[in-house]
């Protein structure tokens, strides 16, 4: 890949876990693209024989990834590996035999720490988390619809920075949002907002693509526990009143979710 690429260590459990450590990787510019003391994968043997992958597990331990695009640059400093991996073979492939089809049941990410910085675009996030646990029934990418049990959120510090002219739009709203006194006439507005860019009149009744994806989700539970969330448009001034949507911070956020549904739908807003 034309960079610095090193595993120091590998372990095949029961010849279906298989346990990479020390993983490091540069970018390009020889900085760290990502460093893991320890990547877990453990694969269902027996759907094999069904011409189907489920990955039981996928944790990620004591990692550190930084993305990042340069001003000027065209590119993330991660595009170098799909671009390395990408097949030059333009043999004609067999499209009447039986697909691979591939499955996941959770993910373990502990202490893991992201930096995604856009120079051009003026954004910056940084984000952390000491544990993210999600179970999942099914990831349904064949039917596109995904049946998650839960997910488990513990410890995320998250700061997202806007310093370019392209928070313009967003400080005009904000300004216009300040002047609403309360908490619920600011959400009902910045909602609103959002669907207005979508929507389709159709005589007094406005209709809105509340997902146009295809894929539908159900969510038995969400949690966060011991969360931070830290927003700023740089440079921006402070709200004289009202809510301050250039300048957001929760702190210690204890948050429970159960029975989250999202579908494919148009929702009319009268």
């Amino acid at each position: 890949m034309g960079t610095t690429f090193r595993i120091t260590g590998v372990d095949i459990d029961f010849f279906k876990t298989i346990v990479l450590e020390g993983i490091y990787l540069e970018d390009l510019r020889k900085d760290t693209l990502l460093y893991a003391d320890e990547l877990r994968v453990n694969i269902g043997l027996l759907s094999l024989m069904n011409k189907k992958v489920t990955v039981n597990l996928i944790g990620l331990e004591d990692a550190t990834i930084n993305l990042y695009k340069a001003q000027g640059d065209s590119a993330f400093n991660y595009a170098f590996i799909p671009a390395a991996f990408a097949s030059s073979d333009t043999t004609a492939k067999d499209t009447t035999a039986s697909p691979w089809t591939f499955d996941l049941e959770e993910v373990n990410l502990a202490k893991v720490k992201l930096t995604f910085q856009d120079e051009d675009q003026g954004n910056d996030l940084r984000l952390s988390l000491s544990e993210l646990d999600i179970d999942l029934k099914t990831l349904g990418l064949q039917d596109q619809y995904a049946k998650v049990n839960s997910i488990e959120v513990d410890g995320l510090k998250a700061y997202f920075a806007q310093t370019k002219a392209e928070s313009d739009s967003l400080v005009a709203t904000a300004a216009e949002t300040a002047k609403l006194d309360t908490l619920t006439g600011a959400v009902k507005k910045a909602v609103a907002d959002t669907l207005d860019e979508q929507f389709a009149s159709k005589g007094d009744t406005v209709h809105s693509a509340f997902n146009d994806s295809g894929w539908r989700l159900a969510l038995g539970e969400l949690n966060f526990r011991n969360t931070d969330l830290k927003y700023d448009v740089v440079d921006a001034k402070p709200a004289a009143k009202g809510m301050d949507f250039s300048h957001l911070s929760i702190e210690d956020l204890l948050l429970q979710i159960s029975d989250v549904a999202v579908d494919s739908m148009i929702l009319p807003w009268s």
